[in-house]
Parts: structure tokens; C-alpha cells; sequence
């Protein structure tokens, strides 16, 4: 999309995009998987400034910023899968991820920011998965949850800094945090 007016993509199967990617449009939804195979950068689109991408699973194969500090925000509505940083050339606004949360290996760090006007939360409402040692970052304000609990099948260490507030599981369902190696929280 370009960001003006109606230009979310709706009622797609499958996506796969192989070249490097700037969304403006406000949502890309679709019934199947998403999976973007090169570097995401969220654009600037006057007053919308989160992209919400809903699919069974969508898949960042690299790195995933904002245009502006603090501003952009990802919503993944489904499972996210992250094969890369986040928000570590430009800060995102929020990032949420209303199914489970996989890191693999290189995705070792997600950042975000409430510089740009965006409120600097991380929200991962259901299990996460560590396949690498992972650092959650929220600068200016933000609240980091984890309110799904997690796993790292090998020990992978866990960093978590929130200037607001850390919450590690929401007391419903499964919401353990196992597996882990050393959990720094500050």
C-alpha cells in the first residue's frame, strides 16, 4: 500500500515475499501463512502507524524496523516466527503477537521505543520459543509481556528491560517460563 486512504490488502491466501519490503498499508490479511524472506521495514503513513499482518504464521526471514523512532508499530495476528532482529536500526513503536512467538537463531534482539508517538510495548500473548539467547529491550516507556510463558529446549539466556513495567506470564492457562538459561530482568 501507499499509505493513503483504504489500502490494506484483505482476503489473501499465502504470502511470500522474496525482495526487501516497506508496508504502508494499515493490514495485509489473509488465511494463510505470511512469510517475508528479505529485510521489512514498517513505512510512514500519516495517522496509521500499525501494521497488523494476520495470517496462520507469518515468518520474518531478516530484519524488521520503522521508519521513525518509536513510531511504527507490528501487530501479528496469528503466530510470528522471527528469523532475525527486530527494531534494532530503528526502533518500532509496539510489537504484539497474538499467537505463539518463535526466535530462532540470529533473532536475538527486539527493540522497541516510545520516541515517534508509539507506546514502546512488546506484548507475546501466547508461548515463546527460544532457539537463541534473546534480549527484549523498550526504551522512553513501554511494558514487556510474556503472558503465554516459554521455552528454550537448550538453556538460551533471556534479557528483559522495560522502563514501565515486566510481566512474565497473565495467570491463565499455561504460562511458565522453562527451559531457560540465565533470566536478567530490569
Amino acid at each position: 500500500g501507499d499509505g493513503i486512504a483504504a489500502d490494506s490488502l484483505t482476503g489473501l491466501g499465502a504470502v511470500d515475499v522474496t525482495g526487501a519490503t516497506t508496508i504502508k498499508a494499515a493490514a495485509i490479511s489473509g488465511s494463510g501463512t505470511q512469510r517475508y524472506r528479505s529485510t521489512v521495514v514498517l513505512g510512514v503513513d500519516g495517522a496509521n502507524r500499525t501494521k497488523t499482518l494476520t495470517g496462520t504464521t507469518v515468518t520474518f526471514d531478516d530484519t524488521v524496523n520503522a521508519t521513525t523512532k518509536g513510531s511504527e508499530a507490528l501487530v501479528v495476528t496469528g503466530d510470528g516466527v522471527f528469523n532475525n532482529t527486530v527494531g534494532v536500526f530503528t526502533e518500532l513503536g509496539a510489537v504484539s503477537v497474538s499467537g505463539t512467538s518463535t526466535f530462532n537463531a540470529s533473532a536475538i534482539d527486539v527493540r522497541t521505543d516510545n520516541t515517534g508517538g508509539g507506546t514502546g510495548n512488546q506484548t507475546y500473548s501466547g508461548a515463546v520459543t527460544l532457539n537463541d539467547n534473546l534480549s527484549l529491550l523498550a526504551t522512553g516507556a513501554g511494558t514487556i509481556a510474556l503472558n503465554g510463558g516459554g521455552s528454550s529446549g537448550t538453556n538460551k539466556n533471556l534479557t528483559i528491560s522495560a522502563p514501565t513495567a515486566v510481566n512474565l506470564g497473565d495467570g491463565i492457562a499455561a504460562d511458565s517460563l522453562t527451559g531457560l538459561g540465565a533470566v536478567d530482568v530490569t
